[in-house]
């Protein structure tokens, strides 16, 4: 059962890595992980409709530069 726009639920996850890492292992590790599954529990997970990973470079104030 497809919801209305306004009652689609939208989750973000910001994470930072080593730029060592690779992003579509540490994803999959994530998604896998209980930590994910209790973040996610009672989100039907047939509505989701995407799933991105985007690498992000800090700015030259960031305090993780």
């Amino acid at each position: 059962m497809q919801r209305p726009p306004e009652q689609l639920g939208l989750r973000v996850r910001v994470m930072f890595v080593s730029d060592r890492a690779d992003p579509e292992q540490v994803t999959r590790q994530i998604m896998t992980s209980p930590e994910f599954a209790a973040d996610m529990a009672g989100f039907d997970t047939d509505d989701i409709v995407d799933v991105q990973s985007v690498l992000l470079d800090p700015t030259s104030f960031s305090p993780i530069r």
